[in-house]
């Protein structure tokens, strides 16, 4: 079996996964009534109708806390659930023995779930942001007008990107590592937290060398421009780690 014809057979697996795509829905249907009480609360503010305001706050922060957790759960346990299941039910073992390639099914295996993790994860996002600027077409205009992706954003995005990258690719290095075990999420924390000790220095002496008193932009776009090389070796490091356990693991 090609490692395409795996992915897409991942792809469609993940498609009927009930229990975590119904979880993501009513996420998202969460975040989606948090940008309707937004709408409602900031046309109250320009009433000056006091008493909704107050309540319309205290709605807000319930459903903010909530939609916050929700997409905790779906960033992390949903990726942490699909490299897992193949090993909990010993479907990996059934694979190899009828002749896939390991390291076809690894690739196979983390391309699927990265990709449909940052699905659900853009449209969890985009249906109450959408719902929110549809509400104010004064905000989308002034966007549409105003917009200017400078480098400094880009920056940070690719920055927020490959950060996520990382922490999936570390996280599918735990999951082999412990054969599935959920234990794998502590494995993955404990990670991050060596890699961004291991980081310290290297932040330390760009701090020091780029004088972030005098320049403090210059300074800030060093620390983000490191942050991405770090973490491209990130995940170097742990997907040629994963890959070779792969290979040598008894399963």
């Amino acid at each position: 079996m090609k490692a395409s014809e795996i992915f897409k057979m991942e792809i469609w697996k993940n498609c009927r996964d009930v229990p975590y795509l119904t979880l993501a829905a009513v996420i998202g249907g969460i975040g989606w009534l948090l940008s309707i009480v937004n709408l409602i609360l900031s046309k109250a503010s320009e009433n000056s109708h006091t008493p909704a305001i107050s309540q319309g706050i205290v709605i807000v922060t319930i459903l903010g806390v909530l939609t916050f957790l929700g997409y905790l759960v779906v960033a992390f346990l949903y990726p942490l659930h699909l490299l897992s299941t193949d090993y909990r039910n010993r479907v990996l073992n059934l694979m190899v023995a009828s002749g896939v390639k390991r390291i076809h099914l690894y690739f196979a295996k983390i391309g699927a779930t990265i990709l449909s993790t940052v699905v659900i994860m853009f449209v969890m996002a985009s249906v109450p942001v959408a719902t929110f600027l549809l509400g104010k077409t004064g905000i989308i205009y002034y966007l549409f007008k105003e917009f200017n992706m400078d480098s400094e954003t880009i920056l940070y995005l690719l920055m927020f990107v490959f950060m996520y990258l990382a922490t999936l690719v570390t996280l599918c290095f735990s999951v082999i590592l412990l054969k599935g075990n959920y234990l794998s999420i502590l494995v993955t924390w404990a990670i991050q937290q060596v890699c961004g000790i291991v980081a310290a220095p290297i932040f330390m002496l760009v701090m020091q060398s780029a004088d972030a008193s005098q320049n403090p932009n210059a300074s800030a776009n060093a620390m983000v421009l490191i942050s991405i090389v770090l973490y491209i070796v990130e995940i170097l490091i742990f997907g040629c780690l994963s890959a070779y356990l792969m290979n040598r693991q008894n399963l």
